[in-house]
């Protein structure tokens, strides 16, 4: 029983450290940028990618706006979030990801901070780049 709780957190311990490093790869474009605006498609990630990149921009501090789409033998899942700047500024995560959710024949809603999505259908990912690239300048 102790052998499968340590091997179970040996594993976990590996992922979370994994995951760390692609965010760090990642982020590494933004260096010294006082405004991040990240969209990214990945392809059979960890969900939790999308996460942690909030997590750490929330912890550098920045002004940021994030945009994932993870696409998965199950379909899309989405995630919006952004710092508290540009929800004064009037953007809301929740109503960006209800509206390209749609656009993928999915759903999902949030808060004007964070939100997350399930779709199903990736041929309008282009029409979802066109709508950010509109309402996040």
């Amino acid at each position: 029983m102790i052998f499968a709780v340590l091997s179970y957190l040996d594993r976990h311990k590996k992922e979370i450290a994994s995951n760390q490093l692609k965010v760090d790869a990642i982020l590494n474009d933004f260096k010294g940028n006082e405004f991040v605006k990240l969209i990214k498609e990945f392809e059979n990630e960890n969900k939790k990618i999308g996460l942690s990149i909030v997590d750490k921009l929330k912890s550098l501090n920045k002004k940021f706006f994030v945009y994932t789409i993870n696409k998965t033998a199950n379909g899309l899942s989405l995630l919006c979030a952004c710092s508290n700047d540009l929800v004064k500024e009037g953007i809301h995560c929740g109503k960006i990801i209800q509206d390209t959710a749609r656009m993928l024949g999915g759903n999902g809603g949030g808060s004007p901070f964070m939100a997350q999505a399930g779709a199903k259908d990736a041929t309008n990912i282009n029409m979802v780049y066109d709508y950010l690239k509109e309402i996040v300048k």
